[in-house]
């Protein structure tokens, strides 16, 4: 075997070496996309300017708010659905209505 076919042996057997790496950055690059998003949206909820309402629990009576809005900031936080604190008792959407 002459050099210059020793040196085609050899190149062709280190095919898998570069995919090996390329393997790798790929995977790299990926990671870093993946934990930038994640970080980027675990900063933008901690800035977030809604306030965190008890939703899983019966927590709130319409005694607890001091006025109408402000038991329906509540019931639209928590869903109209999963009306769990019965803010809604007619259910038209509104929340404590007898606050006026």
């Amino acid at each position: 075997m002459n050099n210059k076919q020793q040196f085609n042996q050899e190149k062709k057997s280190k095919w898998w070496i570069w995919l090996i790496v390329i393997i790798l950055v790929i995977i790299i690059v990926l990671f870093l996309i993946y934990y930038f998003y994640v970080n980027s949206k675990i900063i933008e909820s901690s800035f977030s300017q809604e306030p965190n309402y008890h939703c899983n629990e019966d927590y709130y009576d319409c005694s607890d708010f001091s006025s109408q809005a402000e038991a329906q900031k509540v019931f639209d936080a928590c869903g109209e659905s999963n009306d769990i604190h019965q803010l809604d008792k007619d259910n038209d959407g509104v929340a404590c209505e007898g606050l006026g």
